[in-house]
């Protein structure tokens, strides 16, 4: 009696070890100053970081007693990681039908606005937009894992791709030291984000008017829990017009 008493016990904490580590939400984010400005801190730093740690996390992980574990490796790793359910958030992402096949997303956009262009200063002087047109035929970079811009290949547009942790210091230095011609980032606050962070006199960010604008919303794994997502959605939908960024 006593040895089958033991096994229940053991049995018993085995379980709720198990109930404990699976209250995990891995969260992974994607570095784009303001909204995300540092991954080498834990948790993450940036504008929508703290926004979502202190308004719309807090609720969520009490309800359904889960904790968090943020997930910072690059781009690329990071999609395939939430592909196979090895994460679960990935904030700051670009929706499009393909990866909607793959994963879910929040209802609304954390943030839309018009792309960019990260150039060198003396290139289209006293100017704060231009046309994608202007780089037919030019090269431009691009983050590896980045969506890319269906637009490039009307326009003749050639890009390259940067992949590993810096990814975001090296494409700006391709750009000032003239290997690419721009750098095409989603939204003008991620562009001019970029020129802040790496303190880069030589560049500046310039809007690209004739093409749709962006949106970045959450991704979740297809694994999470409806119950988990619609309620992030629901703190999102009560406290998103208190992001402040700028």
């Amino acid at each position: 009696m006593k040895f089958l008493l033991g096994l229940i016990l053991c049995a018993g904490v085995v379980a709720e070890a198990a109930i404990k580590e699976s209250k995990v939400l891995r969260v992974g984010a994607i570095n784009s100053p303001p909204h995300v400005t540092d991954l080498q801190t834990n948790p993450p730093q940036g504008a929508f970081i703290e926004f979502f740690s202190k308004k719309i996390l807090p609720d969520v992980l009490i309800k359904h007693h889960y904790k968090v574990e943020w997930n910072v490796s690059p781009l690329k790793r990071q999609f395939r990681d939430l592909e196979v359910g090895q994460l679960d958030l990935l904030l700051m992402v670009v929706r499009t039908p393909e990866r909607e096949k793959i994963y879910d997303y929040s209802e609304q956009p954390l943030v839309r606005e018009q792309p960019a262009m990260v150039v060198r200063k003396s290139l289209f002087k006293n100017h704060a937009a231009v046309s994608i047109k202007e780089f037919s035929g030019k090269t431009v970079g691009l983050v590896t894992g980045a969506l890319i811009p269906e637009f490039f290949k009307k326009y003749h547009i050639d890009y390259i791709t940067v992949a590993g942790d810096d990814a975001g210091a090296r494409i700006p230095n391709l750009v000032e030291t003239q290997r690419i011609d721009g750098a095409f980032i989603y939204l003008k606050s991620i562009a001019d984000g970029v020129t802040q962070k790496y303190k880069n006199d030589n560049l500046k960010s310039l809007i690209i008017y004739d093409v749709p604008a962006y949106s970045m919303y959450i991704a979740y794994g297809k694994k999470v829990p409806a119950n988990i997502r619609n309620d992030i959605d629901a703190q999102l939908a009560l406290h998103l017009k208190e992001y402040k960024f700028k």
